[in-house]
């Protein structure tokens, strides 16, 4: 199972579909951020 992972990783990181990963990531953070604020502000 661990390899399995870990080859998937590397081949997440040598695809550029990573940085669309990275992006989304960013992008949801973001919003949950905002979200955050809105609530608790």
């Amino acid at each position: 199972m661990m390899s399995d992972a870990r080859t998937l990783l590397q081949i997440t990181q040598s695809s550029p579909y990573f940085y669309l990963v990275d992006i989304a990531n960013l992008l949801s953070f973001t919003a949950v951020g905002y979200l955050l604020g809105m609530m608790t502000g």
